[in-house]
């Protein structure tokens, strides 16, 4: 049965018993004149692999850090903080390393900041020059102060000292992809890490201490995680049993055809399926 969410005209809510994902996929789309047919695409051929992803969306507080990544939220790519963008930038750029460390230690240029800026958000995207707010330029190892004599954006100097003792990733892996006269859209399965003590535990939302894991307060090793959805030594090993047995969770990444006839990343959504376990 598939059920329209009159809340949510982006969404629809699959509800099925025998179709899999990608038949459901495969057969419908929302748009805003009601339902057309997606095309699947291999998501290992090139169409897929060229579309660049952005890596930040999020700054989390998190015990002893605030870490940049992406949160597995709703996101659209007008709202978006320029902030997050620049950092994604930054992922795709040739960093150098500075002379005088004492003053900043790495630095990249500015239109190779401004290129890789268009290489994820497309040439129809605003950029502006200038430097990122303030609580962004004092993480370590980001480019947030931009210098307009030298054409450059470089980082706010050294900076050291070691992690907490318990780490949070975001991961996910491609598992689906369509498309349509007016975009792709790329399906990955995808789970919040906390590694910690050489273990990795999996969750399907962002973790909250003393919620989602608690901690032994006289050595920092998590000792409960009554919400996660696995614990397994190996990261890769352990995501992609969890993909297998259903227990994750599907985000899509849209990407619209720009001026240039190109896919750019436009936007992130949560994806509403249910798939109806296996005994």
């Amino acid at each position: 049965m598939i059920k329209k969410d009159t809340n949510n005209t982006d969404h629809i809510i699959f509800k099925y018993s025998k179709q899999s994902i990608e038949e459901v996929l495969t057969k419908f789309k929302t748009t805003e004149n009601g339902y057309s047919e997606l095309k699947a695409l291999d998501i290992n051929s090139s169409l897929v692999k060229n579309l660049k992803f952005p890596t930040n969306n999020s700054l989390i507080y998190f015990p002893d850090n605030y870490p940049l990544m992406w949160d597995f939220v709703d996101t659209n790519v007008e709202t978006m903080r320029r902030e997050f963008k620049m950092v994604s930038a930054k992922e795709e750029v040739n960093i150098i390393s500075h002379s005088n460390p004492d003053e900043y230690v790495m630095y990249a240029k500015a239109s190779d900041m401004e290129n890789a800026f268009r290489k994820i958000f497309g040439p129809d995207s605003l950029f502006e020059h200038g430097s990122l707010e303030e609580n962004f330029r004092e993480i370590c190892g980001q480019l947030g102060l931009y210098d307009s004599k030298k054409q450059i954006y470089h980082d706010n100097g050294p900076c050291g000292g070691e992690g907490g003792p318990v780490s949070l990733h975001a991961k996910d892996q491609l598992i689906a992809a369509k498309q349509d006269s007016e975009a792709i859209y790329v399906y990955s399965h995808y789970a919040y890490v906390l590694e910690n003590n050489e273990k990795y535990y999996f969750f399907t939302k962002l973790p909250v201490l003393d919620v989602d894991y608690i901690e032994n307060s006289t050595n920092d090793k998590i000792i409960s995680t009554p919400t996660a959805v696995g614990t397994y030594n190996d990261l890769d090993e352990g995501f992609n049993k969890l993909s297998k047995e259903g227990k994750l969770k599907t985000y899509k990444y849209t990407f619209k055809k720009q001026s240039d006839g190109k896919h750019y990343f436009y936007r992130g959504d949560i994806v509403e399926i249910e798939e109806n376990k296996k005994p």
